[in-house]
């Protein structure tokens, strides 16, 4: 029994690219964000497990709610519509993952942006 940590990353999708709506274009921007979650998440796992330690999340479907991980982890704040999260550096339009680990790590608080502030 070991204790787990999430460890939540953004993948941001090409803003223009998504900006031309249901086009081809827009379908490659998406599937790119996937495409890199790929690499990073397997070189990840590589990483961790040279220096001794598990990483799991390499697959199809996601391990927790990504925008409700990045709220619990303080990368990101819900907006006013529940199907999208914000952080003050990136639009919603990006990839949210996460692996689990049982590298220790510290937490981090929620941010602020007052972003729900805003909202209300």
């Amino acid at each position: 029994d070991k204790e787990l940590f999430e460890i939540g990353y953004s993948i941001q999708e090409n803003r223009e690219a998504h900006r031309t709506g249901p086009t081809a274009i827009r379908s490659a921007a998406n599937g790119s964000r996937y495409r890199m979650r790929g690499l990073v998440c397997s070189s990840t796992q590589e990483f961790l497990r040279g220096i001794g330690y598990i990483c799991n999340g390499a697959s199809t479907y996601p391990i927790t709610s990504g925008g409700g991980a990045a709220v619990m982890h303080g990368s990101a704040e819900g907006a006013r519509s529940s199907w999208w999260v914000i952080d003050a550096d990136r639009d919603p339009v990006t990839g949210r993952f996460e692996l689990i680990t049982d590298l220790p790590m510290a937490p981090t608080p929620p941010v602020d942006a007052g972003i729900w502030r805003f909202c209300q």
